[in-house]
């Protein structure tokens, strides 16, 4: 299994100046550039200059480990010379990549502005859209998110990958998901992100039994907590799917 994942990444690098436009070593230097060192906020502006949440996730992950690739080994990463995590750069933001969409970070549009509010998908070139109504109300509701608020808008979007279907509403202190019927629940915090829901019969150990958060009454029975980008993985997209499933019981 390693040594697929060290395939894996030997070509996803290989392939970074042809797909788009910049090596390894640009794309170090361009989150770099960026500013950003919270693990969330790279993996979030990745996704905004066209990658997919693993190869953003991926590209974060190396990034914080020196520049040098995770399975790989340093041999394959000769040619990039390793930029350790926060390392000072003059090196521009962007490494002009060709990628179609690029698009430089900037904090969230404000709800006075928003015409549509941008949820992103799992590709963040195909943003889930709301109205501008709707949009100001889940503005204000993940305000409580405060740092989290990228984690928040990428769980949001991938909750509605599962279930396409899917709406949102705005009840604060929550942003509901629904179908027919709301079937899961956000709670923003500084900290972390609570996702309320029935998620059936699972083992899986992400998943505990509800309790009061903010001496709230918990919406739903059982909680799955969030606090990296990571966790918004497969895993997390059947636990999804399997609690729209359970709400139809």
């Amino acid at each position: 299994m390693a040594t697929d994942y060290a395939e894996k990444e030997r070509a996803f690098i290989a392939s970074l100046d042809a797909d788009t436009g910049a090596d390894l070593g640009g794309w170090m230097r361009a989150i770099v550039g960026s500013g950003l060192e919270n693990r969330n906020d790279i993996i979030d502006w990745l996704r905004h200059q066209g990658f997919t949440f693993a190869k953003a996730s991926w590209l974060e992950r190396i990034y914080h480990n020196g520049g040098r690739l995770i399975y790989a080994g340093d041999a394959a990463a000769a040619a990039a010379e390793p930029v350790p995590g926060g390392a000072a750069s003059t090196a521009p933001a962007n490494p002009q990549p060709r990628r179609k969409g690029l698009a430089a970070y900037t904090p969230a549009r404000s709800p006075e502005q928003a015409v549509e509010a941008p949820v992103y998908a799992a590709d963040a070139r195909q943003p889930l859209r709301v109205p501008a109504a709707l949009a100001r109300d889940i503005e204000t509701v993940l305000e409580a998110a405060k740092g989290l608020r990228p984690l928040a808008m990428l769980a949001l979007g991938q909750m509605r990958k599962a279930v396409p279907e899917a709406r949102l509403e705005a009840q604060a202190p929550y942003v509901m998901i629904a179908a027919s019927a709301p079937f899961a629940a956000l709670l923003p915090g500084a900290k972390e992100l609570r996702i309320y829901a029935d998620f059936g019969a699972t083992e899986n150990t992400r998943i505990k039994r509800a309790d009061t958060a903010n001496k709230l009454l918990p919406p739903f029975p059982e909680v799955l907590v969030l606090n990296d980008a990571r966790r918004v993985d497969d895993v997390f997209l059947e636990l999804i799917a399997s609690a729209r499933v359970w709400a139809r019981a």
